[in-house]
């Protein structure tokens, strides 16, 4: 848990760094700030990373978690197969 929370810790710093040199500095970089969504079609696949996300939450991790409703909110393109969702974690923070 330590190497993780410390991965993320240096993750997070070096998004937050590069957001600021790419604001000040004007850089224009072909990404989407939509943030990402993982989508899991049963409770088992999905309590790992909910348990992980938690773990990481006071070190600065945002996330949303998801009903199918939810995640078709957020993703439409997910609607054909909203049957098969059981849930979804949003890091609204990730830049792609």
């Amino acid at each position: 848990a330590q190497a993780t929370r410390a991965n993320f810790a240096l993750a997070h710093y070096s998004t937050m760094r590069t957001r600021l040199l790419r604001d000040r500095l004007g850089i224009e970089m072909d990404s989407s700030a939509a943030g990402s969504i993982k989508i899991f079609e049963s409770e088992a696949a999905m309590s790992g990373p909910v348990a992980l996300a938690k773990l990481l939450e006071p070190a600065g991790l945002r996330y949303e978690l998801l009903d199918p409703a939810g995640a078709v909110a957020i993703e439409p393109q997910l609607k054909p197969v909203a049957g098969r969702i059981h849930g979804a974690l949003y890091y609204p923070d990730d830049v792609v």
